[in-house]
């Protein structure tokens, strides 16, 4: 939902917020835009909704994330049931009751709970086909469900609408956590150690070339080491894999305990075990210490205490070699920065965060 998605019988736009690491140009000409818009939106005579802002999740405290925030703003229509909007036309075909303020996922989808019956569901809509697509979580959910893995998600009722993709998943109970605590990463590690095993072939070649198309003199390099990975005995015995497993996508309960597991967007049927592990714990390092991607492999999280413990409880038949610690330490990164450039395409061209965390790491890597 980066790119504005008109909706039927208004003069408005559905906007995500903007990705970190957008160019400042950029923020500047959306935050124009969407002031401008905002502004003639509640000053018309016209009937309709007038949209409302819509914050990014906050990533980290300090005055540049409040500022990141507040420019990188989208913004979405009214949710009226009674407008001829594209939400209004899927809440009214969901049946729903109360709706929720909306609120924007980490993904770039806008969501709202609502009332249907005696349940309570979470309504996700983000462009279609684009990495803001529920939708996309639905194949791995359902296997999920029909393997009866619980504290995840189940789907609904699924569609599109005017160029956007929407899902109504059952609302899990808990809360966000507010820190990742040594018996809650034990609760998570045990939760992903449960994941059925997959029947789908490993590959990481996918990821591989999100990279190569930005800078293709690296095409060789890049393919030479996701066939590493694909040859590596882990490989050999693939799992669901989350693929953006950080704090604010898990929930506890009152005592602290895990609760679930939400937003399975990035999930994928054929990742490495561990690796959504290591991404929970170093992406809590990257927040905590302000810190890229890069930076934090060269810390080499796989080998930290952190991760090992979990690791080595969990998955004692491989977690105690180093050579499948850094397989998952590779294979974390190069989905990652697959993923942020999927989110945020500008980065290729960004020469800085290119050399920190690509060029480094995969010359590190390719040793």
């Amino acid at each position: 939902m980066n790119a504005p998605v008109p909706l039927p019988g208004t003069g408005s736009d559905v906007v995500a917020p903007l990705p970190p690491g957008a160019a400042p140009a950029h923020v500047l000409l959306r935050t124009l835009r969407r002031e401008t818009l905002l502004v003639a939106a509640r000053t018309s005579f016209a009937p309709g909704p007038a949209p409302t802002r819509l914050r990014a999740p906050r990533l980290a405290g300090g005055v540049r994330e409040g500022a990141r925030r507040a420019l990188g703003a989208g913004w979405i229509t009214s949710t009226d049931l009674t407008e001829s909007t594209a939400v209004a036309t899927v809440l009214r075909h969901l049946r729903a009751g109360r709706v929720s303020a909306p609120a924007i996922g980490a993904d770039g989808s806008a969501r709202w709970t609502f009332e249907a019956g005696t349940r309570r569901l979470v309504l996700r809509l983000g462009k279609a086909d684009s990495a803001a697509d529920p939708r996309r979580a639905q194949h791995v959910l359902r296997s999920l469900e029909l393997c009866g893995v619980d504290g995840v998600p189940r789907i609904v009722d699924a569609g599109s609408v005017e160029g956007l993709g929407w899902t109504a998943e059952t609302l899990l109970p808990g809360h966000r956590p507010r820190q990742l605590g040594k018996a809650l990463v034990r609760d998570i590690a045990t939760f992903l150690s449960g994941l059925p095993t997959s029947t789908v072939q490993f590959t990481a070649r996918t990821d591989a070339e999100v990279l190569a198309r930005a800078h293709p003199n690296r095409r060789a390099q890049l393919l030479d080491v996701a066939d590493r990975l694909a040859d590596h005995p882990l490989a050999a015995n693939p799992v669901v894999r989350h693929g953006d497993l950080w704090l604010g996508n898990c929930l506890r309960d009152r005592r602290g305990r895990l609760s679930g597991v939400v937003d399975w967007d990035a999930s994928t049927p054929a990742g490495l075990p561990g690796a959504d592990l290591l991404h929970l714990i170093a992406t809590d390092v990257r927040l905590r210490r302000r810190s890229s991607l890069g930076d934090v492999w060269r810390t080499a999280p796989w080998e930290g205490a952190a991760f090992l413990a979990p690791a080595q409880s969990q998955w004692p038949q491989w977690a105690h070699e180093a050579d499948a610690r850094r397989a998952v330490g590779t294979s974390w990164w190069l989905s990652q920065v697959a993923a942020d450039l999927n989110r945020a395409p500008q980065r290729a061209s960004d020469v800085r965060w290119w050399r920190s965390n690509v060029a480094s790491v995969l010359d590190a890597v390719a040793r």
